[in-house]
């Protein structure tokens, strides 16, 4: 595998690996979006091969591309893996999951035990692979390539709650750095006891007027009861965004449902939560 694919989401490896097998390694200047840059510099790199060497790397990205998993599917949150699963019959529950992660088998065996469904034979054959392939075409790999989503994937989960939450206190409390101190102590009361002192801290940081501006439209474009959480899962989807769909959506995946779902509601609804 070439260096420059380590830096792509999935979505992103596909595209690159569609053209490749096309071969229309010069598409490059057709390519627009944040990911333009990361999947021209794959294909100017392939391009740049032999053409032995070419044909090896993009067979590594087909069958990375193509695995019947996954990477990484033991860092996909419980509750992502049991959404999908749980609308699968049992056999097709037994049959995906035979070869996956321990995390993955545990949340099947929980969901087949709920159901009262005795053990039973898993389907076998060849087809097994394309069944995973479709069962668990909705998870993105993990930890994701771009580099900002896979520092955030390789938190553990209340870690990664945490950054968001941390984010969320410091872009209110810029936002309203410079107010009156009543105004400064409102915003914290509002954050709660826990972010109530970063809220402050960023508020009395000097700032550039762009960041203040920047931060203030953040918090304007926020919605929900939770201030904290609303504003630092839109700083953490502008952020991420950049690095393409694929790498939101793991992002997403570390996160329980429900939050993960908010995060990628920032994306689909013009960055509102």
């Amino acid at each position: 595998m070439i260096a420059e694919v380590e830096g792509l989401a999935a979505d992103e490896r596909g595209f690159v690996l569609g053209v490749a097998r096309a071969g229309e390694l010069g598409a490059v200047s057709t390519l627009a979006g944040p990911g333009a840059e990361r999947c021209a510099a794959v294909l100017v790199a392939l391009g740049a091969l032999s053409p032995e060497d070419r044909r090896a790397g993009v067979a590594a990205l087909a069958a990375e591309v193509g695995a019947p998993l996954p990477a990484g599917m033991s860092r996909v949150h419980p509750g992502w893996l049991r959404r999908v699963l749980a609308r699968e019959s049992g056999a097709v529950v037994r049959a995906v999951v035979r070869d996956a992660p321990d995390e993955v088998r545990r949340v099947a065996e929980e969901i087949l035990v709920a159901r009262g469904e005795a053990p039973g034979p898993a389907l076998t054959g060849p087809l097994v692979a394309d069944l995973q392939r479709a069962v668990f075409s909705p998870f993105a790999p993990q930890p994701p390539g771009p580099p900002r989503a896979r520092a955030l994937c390789e938190l553990p989960v209340a870690g990664l709650l945490d950054e968001i939450d941390r984010r969320g206190a410091e872009a209110l409390g810029l936002a309203v750095a410079g107010a009156p101190d009543a105004v400064v102590a409102r915003a914290a009361a509002g954050a709660g006891e826990r972010w109530a002192r970063a809220v402050i801290t960023a508020a009395k940081t000097p700032a550039a007027p762009e960041d203040r501006a920047a931060a203030r439209a953040l918090v304007a474009s926020a919605s929900g009861r939770d201030a904290v959480r609303a504003v630092g899962l839109l700083a953490v989807q502008r952020e991420i965004a950049l690095e393409g769909e694929g790498a939101l959506l793991a992002v997403a995946q570390r996160l329980p449902p429900a939050v993960g779902d908010a995060l990628l509601v920032c994306a689909a609804s013009g960055d509102r939560v």
